[in-house]
Protein backbone atom coordinates (compact mmCIF):
# COMPACT_ATOMS: atom_id res chain seq x y z
CA UNK A 1 0.00 0.00 0.00
CA UNK A 2 1.74 2.88 -1.32
CA UNK A 3 1.73 6.58 0.28
CA UNK A 4 3.09 8.82 -2.79
CA UNK A 5 5.94 7.10 -3.76
CA UNK A 6 7.08 5.43 -0.53
CA UNK A 7 5.46 1.91 0.25
CA UNK A 8 3.65 2.21 3.54
CA UNK A 9 2.80 -0.94 4.67
CA UNK A 10 2.67 -4.44 3.20
CA UNK A 11 -0.54 -7.37 3.97
CA UNK A 12 1.43 -11.11 3.73
CA UNK A 13 -0.86 -14.10 4.04
CA UNK A 14 1.11 -17.54 4.54
CA UNK A 15 -0.14 -20.91 3.15
CA UNK A 16 -2.38 -22.95 5.49
CA UNK A 17 0.85 -25.32 5.80
CA UNK A 18 3.02 -22.32 7.62
CA UNK A 19 3.49 -20.68 10.69
CA UNK A 20 2.30 -16.63 9.75
CA UNK A 21 4.65 -16.30 12.73
CA UNK A 22 7.63 -17.97 11.57
CA UNK A 23 6.65 -15.42 7.58
CA UNK A 24 6.73 -12.99 9.85
CA UNK A 25 10.30 -13.41 11.22
CA UNK A 26 11.58 -14.61 7.71
CA UNK A 27 10.15 -10.89 6.11
CA UNK A 28 11.47 -8.67 8.79
CA UNK A 29 14.64 -10.25 8.37
CA UNK A 30 14.90 -10.07 4.62
CA UNK A 31 13.42 -6.42 4.86
CA UNK A 32 16.00 -5.14 6.99
CA UNK A 33 18.81 -6.90 5.01
CA UNK A 34 17.77 -5.32 1.82
CA UNK A 35 17.32 -2.20 3.48
CA UNK A 36 20.40 -1.93 5.46
CA UNK A 37 18.60 -1.97 8.24
CA UNK A 38 20.35 -3.40 11.97
CA UNK A 39 18.95 -7.18 12.81
CA UNK A 40 18.04 -5.50 16.65
CA UNK A 41 16.70 -2.30 15.66
CA UNK A 42 12.85 -3.77 16.59
CA UNK A 43 11.28 -0.08 14.87
CA UNK A 44 13.11 -0.33 11.77
CA UNK A 45 10.71 -2.91 10.26
CA UNK A 46 7.28 -2.99 12.51
CA UNK A 47 4.79 -5.63 12.08
CA UNK A 48 1.43 -6.79 13.49
CA UNK A 49 0.38 -10.55 13.26
CA UNK A 50 -3.08 -11.25 13.49
CA UNK A 51 -2.66 -15.00 13.72
CA UNK A 52 -2.29 -14.31 17.47
CA UNK A 53 -5.84 -12.38 17.32
CA UNK A 54 -7.15 -15.42 14.65
CA UNK A 55 -5.63 -18.17 17.07
CA UNK A 56 -7.75 -16.67 20.38
CA UNK A 57 -11.07 -16.82 18.48
CA UNK A 58 -10.33 -19.87 16.93
CA UNK A 59 -9.94 -21.43 20.93
CA UNK A 60 -12.90 -19.22 21.63
CA UNK A 61 -15.24 -20.96 19.40
CA UNK A 62 -13.37 -24.64 20.14
CA UNK A 63 -14.30 -23.84 23.55
CA UNK A 64 -17.71 -23.15 23.12
CA UNK A 65 -17.83 -26.14 20.58
CA UNK A 66 -16.76 -28.43 23.31
CA UNK A 67 -19.45 -26.92 25.86
CA UNK A 68 -22.30 -27.35 23.43
CA UNK A 69 -21.16 -31.36 22.77
CA UNK A 70 -21.27 -31.64 27.09
CA UNK A 71 -24.25 -30.06 27.25
CA UNK A 72 -25.63 -31.89 24.81
CA UNK A 73 -24.37 -35.34 25.95
CA UNK A 74 -25.90 -34.48 29.55
CA UNK A 75 -29.18 -34.06 27.83
CA UNK A 76 -29.18 -36.84 26.35
CA UNK A 77 -28.20 -38.80 29.61
CA UNK A 78 -30.64 -36.89 31.57
CA UNK A 79 -33.13 -38.30 28.77
CA UNK A 80 -32.14 -41.70 28.82
CA UNK A 81 -32.51 -41.33 32.54
CA UNK A 82 -35.92 -40.11 32.66
CA UNK A 83 -36.79 -42.74 29.87
CA UNK A 84 -35.19 -45.50 32.53
CA UNK A 85 -36.98 -44.30 35.21
CA UNK A 86 -40.52 -44.38 33.14
CA UNK A 87 -39.67 -48.15 32.15
CA UNK A 88 -39.02 -49.10 35.58
CA UNK A 89 -42.28 -47.84 36.90
CA UNK A 90 -44.47 -49.45 33.49
CA UNK A 91 -42.44 -52.77 34.55
CA UNK A 92 -43.82 -52.52 38.00
CA UNK A 93 -47.10 -51.52 36.80
CA UNK A 94 -47.47 -54.32 34.56
CA UNK A 95 -45.93 -57.12 36.84
CA UNK A 96 -48.77 -59.17 36.54
CA UNK A 97 -48.47 -59.54 32.84
CA UNK A 98 -44.71 -59.90 32.85
CA UNK A 99 -45.32 -62.74 35.66
CA UNK A 100 -48.68 -64.12 33.36
CA UNK A 101 -46.05 -64.01 30.49
CA UNK A 102 -43.26 -66.40 32.78
CA UNK A 103 -45.84 -68.72 33.98
CA UNK A 104 -47.37 -69.42 30.39
CA UNK A 105 -43.80 -70.34 28.76
CA UNK A 106 -41.79 -66.99 27.81
CA UNK A 107 -38.24 -67.22 28.19
CA UNK A 108 -36.23 -64.56 30.40
CA UNK A 109 -35.08 -63.84 27.03
CA UNK A 110 -38.17 -62.79 25.54
CA UNK A 111 -38.93 -60.80 28.51
CA UNK A 112 -35.80 -58.48 28.16
CA UNK A 113 -36.18 -58.61 24.13
CA UNK A 114 -39.38 -56.73 25.01
CA UNK A 115 -38.21 -54.24 27.46
CA UNK A 116 -35.47 -53.46 25.36
CA UNK A 117 -37.22 -52.89 22.58
CA UNK A 118 -39.81 -50.39 24.09
CA UNK A 119 -37.02 -48.55 25.44
CA UNK A 120 -35.08 -48.14 22.48
CA UNK A 121 -38.86 -47.00 20.66
CA UNK A 122 -39.27 -44.83 23.39
CA UNK A 123 -35.83 -43.10 23.15
CA UNK A 124 -35.55 -43.39 19.19
CA UNK A 125 -39.09 -41.53 19.19
CA UNK A 126 -38.43 -38.70 21.70
CA UNK A 127 -34.88 -38.32 19.85
CA UNK A 128 -35.47 -38.06 16.29
CA UNK A 129 -38.83 -35.68 17.72
CA UNK A 130 -36.01 -33.34 19.24
CA UNK A 131 -34.37 -33.36 16.65
CA UNK A 132 -37.03 -32.47 13.74
CA UNK A 133 -37.81 -29.54 16.56
CA UNK A 134 -34.13 -28.65 16.53
CA UNK A 135 -34.09 -28.41 13.12
CA UNK A 136 -37.05 -26.74 12.53
CA UNK A 137 -36.08 -24.04 14.60
CA UNK A 138 -32.58 -23.15 13.64
CA UNK A 139 -34.48 -22.96 9.99
CA UNK A 140 -36.89 -20.44 11.19
CA UNK A 141 -33.73 -18.74 12.96
CA UNK A 142 -32.10 -18.88 9.65
CA UNK A 143 -35.22 -17.43 7.68
CA UNK A 144 -35.34 -14.46 10.45
CA UNK A 145 -31.62 -13.33 10.62
CA UNK A 146 -31.60 -13.63 6.93
CA UNK A 147 -28.62 -12.19 5.10
CA UNK A 148 -27.75 -10.55 8.66
CA UNK A 149 -26.18 -13.91 9.40
CA UNK A 150 -23.63 -13.53 6.76
CA UNK A 151 -20.73 -12.95 9.18
CA UNK A 152 -21.41 -16.07 11.33
CA UNK A 153 -23.24 -18.08 8.88
CA UNK A 154 -26.82 -19.30 8.92
CA UNK A 155 -27.91 -21.58 11.88
CA UNK A 156 -27.17 -25.15 10.85
CA UNK A 157 -26.74 -28.88 12.03
CA UNK A 158 -24.02 -31.06 10.50
CA UNK A 159 -25.74 -34.16 8.94
CA UNK A 160 -23.21 -35.85 10.25
CA UNK A 161 -23.45 -34.82 13.82
CA UNK A 162 -27.21 -35.73 13.91
CA UNK A 163 -26.67 -39.30 12.58
CA UNK A 164 -23.93 -39.15 15.99
CA UNK A 165 -26.44 -37.99 18.08
CA UNK A 166 -29.16 -40.78 16.78
CA UNK A 167 -26.57 -43.61 17.22
CA UNK A 168 -25.56 -42.37 20.54
CA UNK A 169 -29.58 -42.39 21.79
CA UNK A 170 -29.69 -45.51 20.29
CA UNK A 171 -26.97 -46.59 22.88
CA UNK A 172 -27.54 -45.15 25.77
CA UNK A 173 -31.45 -46.39 24.90
CA UNK A 174 -29.76 -49.69 25.13
CA UNK A 175 -28.09 -48.81 28.28
CA UNK A 176 -31.35 -47.25 30.27
CA UNK A 177 -32.79 -50.67 28.93
CA UNK A 178 -31.02 -52.95 31.64
CA UNK A 179 -32.37 -52.04 34.49
CA UNK A 180 -36.06 -52.36 33.69
CA UNK A 181 -34.75 -55.34 31.95
CA UNK A 182 -33.35 -56.95 35.43
CA UNK A 183 -36.46 -55.58 37.53
CA UNK A 184 -38.52 -57.48 34.90
CA UNK A 185 -36.71 -60.95 35.29
CA UNK A 186 -36.98 -60.66 38.84
CA UNK A 187 -40.77 -61.13 38.99
CA UNK A 188 -41.57 -64.35 40.35
CA UNK A 189 -44.49 -65.30 38.38
CA UNK A 190 -46.56 -66.78 41.08
CA UNK A 191 -46.58 -63.90 43.15
CA UNK A 192 -46.83 -61.47 39.98
CA UNK A 193 -50.54 -63.82 39.74
CA UNK A 194 -51.08 -63.93 42.80
CA UNK A 195 -51.32 -59.43 42.58
CA UNK A 196 -54.49 -57.84 42.47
Amino acid sequence: FKRGSKIGWLAITALPEFSASQLENRVKTMLKTRHDVAPDDSSGVRSWNSEKEFRKVESLFWAIKALSWFVGLMTLLAGVLGVSNIMLIAVKERTKEIGLRRAIGARPSAIVIMIVQENIALTSVAGISGLIAALSTLSIAGRILGDSSQMMGRPSVDLNIAIWATVILVVLGLVAAIMPARAALKINPIEALRME
